[in-house]
């Protein structure tokens, strides 16, 4: 049941391998992802690390995942009802499309829909216009996520919806 929300609540698969080595020699593990772009490794201790859909590549045991409600306001936005969270102790692996930047912030940090990767649970995540009304909406640039607290995000230079908008143009 588990698996289950995970895919259709948190953007991941529905089944996850585990790898384990029975030698005693050092042996090796490649992670990739769907898209092309940074892979990060992350040690979650005391806070839990939201992920937006599809970032999440792997972990080590002792990391448990779940999810987590992300409001009405992230789903209108284009961002999903949920977002997968690892929670416990150890190292989490994850992915953006393009690169991948790690920004410590206290207070207020408005970042543009598509380009937020992961943050600290602890951080207050809301949706917002860009500007106002007109300018939202004659800007082309519509909501973006304003990330309130203090610890870590992650962000990619690429957005998905960025390139899927340049491509149907081209089309």
């Amino acid at each position: 049941m588990s698996g289950v929300l995970k895919k259709f609540f948190g953007g991941e698969s529905l089944f996850v391998n585990r790898f384990t080595n029975p030698t005693r020699q050092s042996l090796q593990v490649v992670l990739s992802q769907s898209t092309i772009g940074d892979i990060a490794e992350a040690q979650v201790y005391e806070n839990n690390l939201c992920f937006q859909p599809g970032a999440y590549i792997a972990s080590t045991p002792e990391i448990k995942l779940g999810v987590r409600w992300a409001g009405l306001a992230s789903w209108f936005s284009g961002e999903g009802l949920f977002k997968l969270q690892a929670s416990g102790q150890g190292t989490v692996f994850f992915g953006a499309y393009g690169g991948l930047t790690r920004k410590k912030i206290n207070g207020d940090f408005i970042v543009d829909t598509g380009h937020l990767v992961a943050y600290e649970s602890g951080m207050k995540m809301s949706v917002k216009m860009a500007g106002g009304l007109l300018g939202s909406i004659t800007s082309g640039e519509g909501f973006v996520n304003k990330i309130t607290g203090k610890g870590t995000i992650y962000l990619q230079s690429r957005s998905i919806d960025g390139l899927v908008q340049f491509l149907s143009s081209k089309v």
